[in-house]
Formats: structure tokens, C-alpha cells, sequence
């Protein structure tokens, strides 16, 4: 008896297993879907936690973004010497009333893109350098350093400063014009922006160095500088310039008024004055290079003309040479329209 129950547990062979039906049987239609389980609003309502949790971001999200503890209100700026604070500051504010990812206004603290402002700022002024920084909780801290204007600019429609590469920097009025700055006029009909250049850096020396000198020189005043109505020409026309200029250096003789006007109408030299101030309009140039003249006005009403291609101050020198020999004193200079000084050795006078 006892060896058949050892027999039935130490029984050999396989085990029975449970089998699993892996492919169990559907019974569902296919047209009728089964609904999900939603999730009813009243049943959050009547949760307190949930409740505060959302009053909790809700308020935080409106004391960072929509509160006035953190709108900007404090505008600090620093090196600024044209520029006034009122232009700078409305510059900044044109910014906070734009909207940051929809629904964000820029006035906040957190929302305000300082490399967007100080873009704008670069686009709107002529700087050298600017930084924007934000400092807790509603202050913007505006750093800039400005282009340093040495010369006015005048011309039918405004006026404007220039620094040392000859580019516009700033529009002034007239009533705030600084009285010792050298001012040139254009008489070139353009259109004229901020950031543009008009004049060469040469060309600035130019008018440097004739302010400086001029008054020793001619014991004469100067009202302003005129940068002559300038074409550009063809090739042909340049060849043609120059072997005038090589005529003229090489003659001896004297050229009166007369055959002076009749050469420069007839060979189209590229040098402008009051007598020929036609513009071709049809042919485009740049004329920052096309401009290697300066012409002088002077209190007296008589007029000079120098170039850059040749060198200022032995311009000057002949200047003085003859004003000394032809004309001394101011009546003898009454019936002078201009002196001519771009022609090498000669010097050729308009009466």
C-alpha cells in the first residue's frame, strides 16, 4: 500500500499543463463602438486639491507676466552725447507694446528680448557699440556709444552730421547745428540716409586741413565747403580728360576765362563747376568716388577749388602766391567768381 503511494508521487512522465487560449473569441461589434470613459468636470469641482492647484499657477502665472511689479518702468541711459534720452527711450518703448509668444507682452521683465531691442537700435542710429541689460525687477540699463560727428552737411532737405570716414551719423536741426564744425554743402540732388557715405576719408583730410589752413593763408573766412555737382564718366571720356590735363601742363601760354570754359565744355572733364553743372542722369556712379574735389566758399563771396589729387597744402601755397601778386586786398578780389587750383602749377581765375 504505502510503495503505490510512493509510486503516485514519484509518478514519471509529463506533467499535465494548463493550456492557454491565445485566440480568444470576439464577440464585439465593430459598429458599435465602445464609449470612453470621460472625465466629468464636476467630479475636479468637487476635488479642493486640484482646485487649489490651479488657482496656485494661475496666480503665479499673473504675478510674473501680467502684474505691474514686474513691468518695466525705469529706462537708465548712459553715452549718449547727440542723441537725446527722449529719442533713445522712445526707440526702447516701441518694443513693449509687441507681443512674445502670442500672448505675452514685452513690457514684462521676463518677456522683454534685449537682442531684439538692441537690433532696432542698431538699425535705427549709427553707433559703435550698445548693450541692453535688465535688472531686477523693472529696469532696463541702456549702454551706448555713439559715432563722433566732425563735419555738417547740408543740403536742400536737412541737415546732418558726418564723422571722420565721411558717413552720415546723425539728423540735426538747423538750430542746434554747431557753429565749429566745418560745414559742406552737396550740391549733387541724392537722397540722403543715415549710414550712407558721401564724401571719401580723403576727402575729409581735404577739408580738415584747408579749415585749419586757409585763414593763414588768404587772411580770409570761410562760410562753408561745396562739393561740386560730380558726373561720372566713360573711358573714352577719361582718356579724353587726360590728355587735356597733359596740355595744359605742358602749355606756357596764358588761358583766359573764355577758352578755359570752351576746353572743359568741349573734352567733358570730370571735374564740376558752377558754370557746368549739368548732371548725367542716364550714367550711374559711385560718387564717393567719383568726388575728388572740394570747393571753398568764402565770406568774400569768391570761391576756390582743390582736389585730392594733388597735395592740399601746395595748393594752398600757390593760393597765397597769388593772391599776394594779383589780388591783395578785398577790392581787387570783388570781380572773382573762383580760383582754380586743380591743374598742377596753373592757376586759373573766373571773373
Amino acid at each position: 500500500m504505502f510503495r503505490n503511494r510512493l509510486k503516485l508521487k514519484r509518478a514519471r512522465g509529463f506533467r499535465k499543463r494548463e493550456i492557454k487560449v491565445v485566440n480568444k473569441p470576439v464577440y464585439e461589434n465593430p459598429y458599435f463602438k465602445k464609449k470612453k470613459q470621460q472625465v466629468s468636470v464636476l467630479r475636479l469641482i468637487t476635488r479642493p486639491r486640484i482646485i487649489a492647484l490651479l488657482l496656485v499657477i494661475g496666480g503665479l502665472i499673473y504675478f510674473f507676466f501680467y502684474s505691474a511689479y514686474f513691468t518695466i518702468r525705469v529706462i537708465d541711459v548712459t553715452g549718449n552725447q547727440e542723441l537725446t534720452y527722449e529719442t533713445i527711450s522712445n526707440e526702447v518703448n516701441k518694443s513693449f507694446s509687441e507681443h512674445r509668444f502670442l500672448v505675452f507682452k514685452q513690457s514684462n521683465f521676463f518677456i522683454y528680448d534685449v537682442d531684439e531691442a538692441q537690433q532696432k537700435l542698431w538699425d535705427a542710429f549709427v553707433l559703435d557699440e550698445i548693450t541692453i541689460t535688465k535688472r531686477f525687477p523693472n529696469k532696463l540699463i541702456v549702454r551706448l556709444k555713439e559715432k563722433i560727428p566732425n563735419l555738417t552737411l547740408i543740403t536742400e532737405r536737412a541737415f546732418y552730421y558726418m564723422d571722420l570716414q565721411g558717413v552720415v551719423t546723425h539728423v540735426v536741426p538747423e538750430a542746434e547745428v554747431r557753429a565749429y564744425f566745418p560745414k559742406i554743402e552737396d550740391l549733387n540732388k541724392r537722397i540722403i540716409k543715415l549710414k550712407d557715405q558721401i564724401i571719401s576719408p580723403e576727402l575729409v583730410n581735404a577739408v580738415i586741413i584747408i579749415k585749419d589752413r586757409f585763414k593763414d593763408k588768404t587772411n580770409v573766412e570761410i562760410e562753408r565747403f561745396l562739393i561740386p555737382e560730380t558726373t561720372c564718366s566713360t573711358k573714352e571720356e577719361k582718356d579724353d580728360t587726360d590728355d587735356l590735363n597733359s596740355n595744359i601742363n605742358s602749355s606756357n601760354s596764358n588761358i583766359n576765362k573764355a577758352t578755359l570754359n570752351t576746353n572743359r565744355s568741349n573734352q567733358n572733364v570730370n571735374r564740376s563747376d558752377p558754370a557746368n553743372s549739368n548732371v548725367n542722369s542716364s550714367i550711374e556712379c559711385d560718387l564717393v568716388k567719383a568726388v575728388q574735389d572740394i570747393a571753398v566758399l568764402t565770406t568774400e563771396g569768391w570761391k576756390a577749388y582743390f582736389t585730392v589729387n594733388d597735395d592740399i597744402a601746395t595748393q594752398l601755397e600757390r593760393l597765397k602766391i597769388y593772391l599776394q601778386k594779383k589780388a591783395p586786398d578785398q577790392a581787387a578780389r570783388e570781380n572773382i567768381d573762383y580760383i582754380d587750383l586743380r591743374f598742377g602749377e596753373k592757376v586759373y581765375v573766373m571773373e
